[in-house]
């Protein structure tokens, strides 16, 4: 299950999928906004998790 910032719950796949956008634009973002990291192993992690959590929210309950 996953919740919004106000604890609701997200099962639906509406919400799920309302979500799911919503973190690809942040994540995109991120990617475009030069973060800086300790190193290019911490950067890939970072961009990895984030990639790996949108597939969770796009995947169905």
């Amino acid at each position: 299950m996953y919740t919004t910032r106000k604890c609701n719950s997200a099962r639906s796949p509406a919400t799920r999928a309302k979500l799911a956008a919503r973190w690809q634009a942040e994540v995109a973002h991120y990617n475009s906004a030069n973060l800086p990291f300790v190193n290019a192993d911490e950067r890939d992690q970072f961009f990895a998790q984030a990639d790996q959590a949108l597939q969770i929210l796009r995947a169905q309950p």
